[in-house]
């Protein structure tokens, strides 16, 4: 009697699943690696065993599998081949194996990724000046243009909606996807800056993966002109209202604007002479000020007479020459 076999299919059991992490547990050669073990069992003779030569590919794959005839299986990648993976973000690798009858089993790898921190770089520092360049809205503006690298896949932008004052800044940021951005203040919200000060405004921006970086807008100030009113003239007449000292005095007050901050005040130390004085006057921050003259000094004036009118019948006539009865000093805002 002859008796005739057939084929009786494998059970194919054990560790069929791995799981790598980018950047985690890099070997020498710059692969992720992980290993397992595979049981068969076939009832036919010598069948028990794996076909090392025959692994397919499920889906595409960036790794690679091997299997020895007992069931030892290894995978391995290409740690840069991942580098695209986000935070989170996972690949499954599927490859088919067979036993030595050609029964298939599936082993199947997870590989997970993590953030690359992006790199930054590019313009990140701007200037403008008061009052230079402003444009129709009133503002001083600054473009500049950032560029980012990012080897996660899609991380390479810049997050539009992300961006932090870093100093109290009296300005605005704005930037595209694409690292484009614009600064703009309002030219009037840096009056206060005298003559070469400056104000420094810093502002973070993110990449998508949330990468920072700084940048940073130097705004420099010019002298405003200050305004100068109020009581700018005086009077005293010799021999009337003498003080005990001998003098004659008068006092006023000037007032003073001034859009630079700090500078609305008189230089009190800065007095100029415009005639041969022989009065002095003094002026505090404030700009009260104080006329006086020895009221010896001027008694050489004579007595002030009136210029007489002309009639069409009587030539013009130059009227007496008469000394000054005043002085006059100019004062200046510190």
């Amino acid at each position: 009697m002859v008796v005739t076999g057939v084929n009786d299919a494998a059970v194919i059991s054990g560790n069929d699943a791995g799981a790598v992490t980018e950047d985690l547990n890099v070997s020498a050669a710059n692969t992720l690696d992980y290993s397992g073990k595979l049981n068969v069992a076939d009832a036919d003779q010598g069948q028990a065993v794996f076909d090392t030569s025959r692994i397919v590919n499920k889906t595409a794959n960036l790794g690679s599998i091997s299997i020895d005839a007992d069931g030892n299986w290894h995978y391995s990648v290409d740690n840069a081949k991942v580098q695209y993976l986000g935070q989170g973000e996972t690949r499954t690798e599927v490859f088919t194996v067979y036993s030595k009858d050609g029964t298939a089993h599936d082993i199947t790898v997870v590989v997970t990724g993590v953030n690359d921190a992006a790199v930054i770089s590019g313009n990140d520092a701007g200037t403008v000046t008061e009052d230079l360049n402003v444009s129709a809205a009133n503002t001083l503006d600054y473009s500049g243009k950032l560029n980012v690298a990012d080897a996660d896949q899609g991380q390479a932008v810049f997050d539009t909606s992300r961006i932090v004052n870093k100093t109290a800044n009296l300005g605005s940021i704005s930037i595209d996807a694409d690292g484009n951005w614009h600064y703009s203040v309002d030219n009037a919200k840096v009056q206060y800056l005298g003559q070469g000060e400056t104000r420094t405004e810093v502002f973070t921006v993110y990449s998508k993966d949330g990468t920072a970086h700084d940048i940073t807008v130097v705004v420099t100030g010019v002298n405003d002109a200050a305004v100068i009113s109020g009581n700018d003239a005086g009077t005293v007449t010799e021999d009337l209202n003498v003080s005990a000292a001998n003098t004659l005095d008068y006092s006023g007050k000037l007032n003073v604007a001034d859009a630079d901050q700090g500078q609305a005040v008189f230089d009190t130390a800065r007095i100029d002479n415009k005639t041969a004085n022989l009065g002095s006057i003094s002026i505090d921050a404030d700009g009260n000020w104080h006329y006086s003259v020895d009221n010896a000094k001027v008694q050489y004036l004579g007595q002030a007479r009136p210029v007489p009118r002309c009639s069409p019948s009587t030539p013009r006539t130059a009227p007496p020459t008469t000394s000054p009865s005043s002085s006059t000093a100019s004062t200046m805002p510190r």
